[in-house]
């Protein structure tokens, strides 16, 4: 630097000293834009403003506040220095000093403070016209500036945390690649260990490199990964980190990804990584109306005074029958086996059979869609009868001589030695076809029954080799036309779900979960679930796919079965995935939409095509790489997400004509089999609707039009906190969406389109639809790496950046909230004239082809016992406060923005008068903290270079 630069930047310091000491008078008189609830607790209020005057410079980014001493250390992301506010008097910061960091790295990306320890992260640079960077720094020095230690830390360092107890200090590297990609980091997370001091710590370096053989797995989840050769440590982006409260857990935003990668803290280990998942803008978000089964019958051939009277149940089943002429919805529905308990172990295959003499039955029940309370009212039932119309199927075994049956026993242990039926089953789904005809499918055997609409059965379709399993003729058990294979499905774990494609006339089996195929110990943790396709007419199998399971680590319990499925049209379904989780709100029982277009037929295909091994023995990357496609999926909800937790069972699945789902649950009859005795499990229909506020404005004509449209949003995530309720973790995401087309563009990185330019899928997208209407209008930016199923160029799916909203997620990573529209509805509410407006430009729909208001900062505050979110939207600017003192439920509570739309943004952030542009970094500040004794929220603003104080008053 020659002496005149030096003496320049010399002088432009100490004007800026003195202007920030400078009372800002026309700052206080800006317009402020703001909404408030009706029943607000509290209200937030500019209270104070320090103005650095530096336009779109990143002169404040990010703060940090040290509460002993009521200052603030303020990020300038451009410069290796902090910037020291003093706060004691929030309505009027003084910038108190700076801290020079620059022989530690080039520029201060985050900053944070516990106790008397103050944590720096800094890049270094090696060449800043190309983005590339070596390994940073992490600065550790306590609040009066004297450096203690300094660490190397990965590549990029873009943010840091502290653990609640102040033990640990947590920086996620983002490893970005360099400008045309010849270099590309991996991405990682380091744990710096401060229980022996900050100049005795230790650092534990936490990499994805055990993830580089997972690429396909991970992108079967719905992982958002690049298919350009990086590995999956290298594309992996860390980006921001929250800590459980308790300490035990980190969660951490892979916003490229779109996803998390979980950090078990106690391991010093990365856990799992999981999906966020995609949101629908063609309809609303989901919400649910439960119908409960208030009166069943008594299962008949009871004793009148039987111990305990065991009532009708255990829905296994679910398909729409249509609607009556009085409005009332129609459904068909299947008990599985009747009473029935397998025992344990030390029994061997002995399953308990208290009521033996039951006899399966399609029942028949009603819901008044407008009357709830009047649950679901069973209208009647169909017995089901062998091909003679007499002769009743039952639950009971088939295969008396082979060792490997369940041997029927009753209450008492007493062996039932005749109680065996050949034509008996567990019946788990139903379909009805063209005809008229049932279609049930058995998890025990497995088999497939076709009835007649009387239900007198037409065939049973068991697997080849069936009847010499007992050395009995084939055809003893039924028409043995199913492969051989699906003799090694797991015990009563053999067809789960079924449904029915009119248009090709295929009734669809799906495996409830992987078969023991070759053996037991040569399949453990196996995803891999076969959907089998039939013709109705020739019953003869004409299809079999492949689907993979999402099968993640990090999870109350093992998501490791189908529990139902209906048929969508197009070859695509709505498919349960489900744990075994019962009432708990984070268990997990997802329903995914999965597309058979393109995948793979597999009907006879061998193990020799497989590389010697059997589908099950294949993992998603293993079957990819040998040149097949499975199904693919994009998950639509979580059912304990949205409230239906009736039962650990989600086994009935039906589409209704105006696009809602209904959803049944199994609940095994109500009856504890070890005790003989009832329990209280009831049988919920649960009707979802897609009716609650999700629109989205994606077309720039200068007119506000919130409507659905036929895409998805990428959460894609900048700033995550966590907190707890009633001992329980809860995640919130500020969904900013982020592309890599500014660094990247016309390399293999470069990952964003235009609408317009992109081919449509014609299945997916025919002509003269929403699709093809909205890319003759519309240049919203999608990604160019996600939706193209089958890789021929034509887009099944469209994926745009970012929600537009803020979310909630809960331990395990379910989404359980979501802004929906509230921030562009609010914005167009507030600001009509500037609506999806930038933060470096006023004009109207600026952002409205691109990501619309970008949610990026965010922060949580306790006030008064309830649980406060500040969200701050990047580009229109203003924040957004939601009471999320019940995460299922969160309630908006305030809008304000303070910002000047009738001056230029860079013109009036000189002269002060622009207002707040760009909020980037959110901190509360509680009243025991504050320096005036009230709880405040401190907005760094990154475009203005300006820090607002709001105070907080409370109604």
């Amino acid at each position: 630097m020659t002496l005149r630069s030096t003496f320049l930047a010399l002088m432009r310091f100490l004007f800026m000293v003195w202007i920030a000491g400078m009372p800002c008078p026309v700052s206080a008189e800006l317009p402020v834009i703001e909404k408030s609830a009706g029943n607000a607790a509290i209200h937030l209020s500019v209270l104070g403003v320090y103005e650095s005057h530096l336009f779109d410079e990143s002169a404040i980014e990010i703060s940090a506040y040290d509460p002993k001493n009521k200052q603030l250390f303020v990020v300038k992301a451009t410069e290796a220095a902090l910037d020291v506010l003093d706060l004691s008097d929030p309505t009027h910061p003084t910038l108190k000093g700076r801290i020079d960091l620059s022989r530690y790295g080039d520029a201060v990306n985050s900053v944070a403070v516990h106790g008397e320890l103050v944590a720096v992260a800094l890049g270094v640079t090696q060449d800043a016209e190309t983005n590339l960077h070596a390994a940073g720094k992490v600065v550790i020095m306590d609040v009066g500036a004297t450096v203690l230690n300094s660490v190397e830390v990965g590549v990029l360092p873009d943010m840091l945390t502290f653990t609640p107890d102040g033990s640990m200090l947590l920086v996620a590297n983002e490893g970005e690649p360099n400008l045309g990609a010849s270099r590309d980091p991996e991405g990682s997370i380091s744990l710096i260990d401060l229980s022996a001091g900050p100049r005795d710590l230790t650092v534990t370096q936490l990499g994805f490199s055990a993830f580089n053989a997972k690429f396909h797995s991970l992108r079967n989840a719905g992982v958002r990964l690049y298919p350009y050769g990086s590995s999956v440590a290298q594309d992996l982006e860390p980006e921001y980190i929250a800590v459980s409260p308790d300490g035990t857990t980190a969660f951490v935003s892979l916003q490229e990804n779109s996803a998390f990668a979980v950090i078990d803290l106690e391991k010093k280990a990365v856990a799992d990584i999981l999906p966020m998942g995609l949101k629908d803008w063609s309809r609303g978000q989901p919400s649910l109306t439960q119908f409960v089964f208030a009166e069943l019958p008594p299962l008949p051939g009871q004793a009148a005074d039987g111990d305990p009277i065991i009532k009708l149940g255990g829905f296994s089943s679910l398909c729409f029958a249509g609607v009556r002429d009085d409005g009332k919805y129609e459904f068909y529905t299947t008990p599985d086996r009747g009473p029935n308990k397998p025992l344990c172990e030390s029994k061997g295959s002995q399953t308990i059979f208290p009521r033996p003499v039951y006899e399966h039955r399609i029942v028949k029940f009603v819901i008044d869609p407008q009357n709830p309370h009047a649950g679901a009212v069973v209208t009647g039932e169909i017995l089901l009868k062998r091909e003679d119309g007499i002769t009743p199927v039952t639950a009971l075994p088939n295969i008396k001589d082979w060792k490997g049956e369940q041997q029927p026993v009753d209450t008492t242990g007493t062996l039932l030695a005749e109680k065996y039926d050949p034509y008996g089953g567990d019946m788990e789904g139903i379909a009805v076809d063209k005809n008229g005809d049932f279609w049930l499918v058995d998890e025990s055997r497995p088999s497939i029954y076709h009835f007649n609409d009387k239900g007198i059965l037409i065939s049973r379709l068991v697997p080849k080799g069936t009847a010499a399993l007992g050395g009995d003729p084939e055809g003893s058990y039924g028409d043995e036309l199913l492969p051989e294979a699906y003799l090694s499905r797991r015990t009563n774990r053999g067809f789960g779900a079924a449904a029915y494609d009119l248009e090709k006339n295929i009734v669809y089996a799906f495996l409830q979960s992987p078969m023991n195929n070759p053996s037991t110990d040569a399949v453990k943790g196996s995803a891999t679930i076969r959907i089998l396709g039939i013709d109705a007419a020739s019953s003869r199998p004409v299809a079999e796919y492949v689907y993979f399971l999402e099968n993640a680590a990090w999870c109350l319990n093992a998501v490791d079965k189908i529990g139902a499925a209906a048929y969508i049209g197009n070859d695509e379904f709505y498919v349960i995935e489900e744990d075994a989780s019962t009432h708990e709100r984070d268990g997990k029982k997802f329903l995914f939409r999965i597309n058979l277009r393109y995948a793979d037929n597999l009907v006879g295909k061998t193990p020799g095509d497989f590389g010697g091994k059997t589908l099950e023995q294949l993992s998603a990357d293993e079957f990819a790489l040998l040149g097949f496609k499975a199904a693919n999926k994009i998950k639509v909800l979580n059912l304990p997400s949205i409230g239906y937790t009736p039962s650990d069972k989600a086994e009935g699945l039906a589409i209704l004509p105006n696009g809602s789902l209904a959803v049944l649950n199994d609940n095994d009859f109500a009856y504890d089999y070890t005790k003989n005795v009832l329990i209280e499990t009831p049988e919920i229909l649960g009707l979802i609707s897609f009716d609650t506020g999700n629109t989205v404005d994606v077309i720039k004509d200068n007119n506000v039009k919130l409507e659905h449209q036929p895409i998805y949003g990428s959460f894609m995530p900048d700033a995550i906190a966590a907190y707890a309720v009633d001992g329980n973790t809860y995640y919130l995401t500020a969904n900013e969406g982020d592309d890599r087309d500014d660094w990247y563009e016309d390399t293999v990185l470069s990952d964003t389109v235009k609408l317009g330019s992109l081919t449509l899928d014609p299945i997916s997208f025919p002509e003269n639809t929403a699709a093809s209407a909205l890319q003759s209008v519309s240049d919203l930016r999608i990604s160019s790496i996600d939706g193209d199923v089958n890789g021929d160029g034509k887009y099944e799916y469209l994926t745009a950046y970012g929600a537009r909203s803020f979310s909630i997620w809960d331990a395990y990573g379910n989404l359980v909230f979501d802004s929906g529209d509230a921030a562009e509805r609010i914005t167009a509410e507030t600001a009509a004239a500037n609506f999806n407006c930038s933060n470096d430009d006023n004009s109207l729909e600026d952002r409205s082809e691109k990501k619309g208001p970008e949610a990026e900062g965010l922060t949580l505050g306790e006030i008064d016992g309830k649980m406060y979110a500040f969200i701050g939207l990047e580009r229109i600017g203003g924040i957004l406060v939601y009471d999320v003192s019940d995460p299922y439920e969160a309630e908006f509570v305030q809008y304000i923005n303070r910002r000047n739309f009738d001056v230029d943004p860079e013109d009036g952030t000189i002269d002060g008068t622009a207002g707040d542009l760009g909020p980037e970094g959110l901190l509360f500040l509680s009243a025991d903290d504050s320096p005036n004794g009230s709880p405040l929220l401190l907005v760094s603003n990154e475009v203005s270079g300006s820090l607002t104080v709001f105070s907080i008053a409370t109604e």
